[in-house]
């Protein structure tokens, strides 16, 4: 199970540590949320506000490897916008 979702572990947890979001957020978070350039994300705080996060450089990197690898690891739906995914029982969904 580990080394399934280990990509997607090490983006999350260096994310969540990194930027001080909470797992809600983090499990909110849309892939055109995500600046690569600006090193930024955007998300939706508690009670719904929007706000843009800078995100150091190592932590895009870890993002980066996991996206490299959720195509082909987690199949998911074209029209599917969350970047965190599991898959249960053989689908793709929304992490948590």
């Amino acid at each position: 199970m580990y080394l399934r979702n280990k990509e997607l572990g090490i983006a999350l947890i260096s994310l969540m540590l990194d930027s001080g979001i909470r797992v809600s957020e983090a499990a909110g978070l849309l892939i055109n949320s995500i600046n690569h350039k600006k090193n930024t994300i955007d998300v939706t705080r508690k009670g719904g506000k929007e706000d843009t996060v800078l995100v150091l450089a190592s932590t895009m990197e870890d993002l980066r490897a996991y996206l490299e690898v959720r195509e082909a690891r987690y199949q998911p739906q074209k029209q599917e916008a969350f970047v965190f995914l599991t898959r249960y029982q053989g689908k793709a969904q929304k992490w948590l």
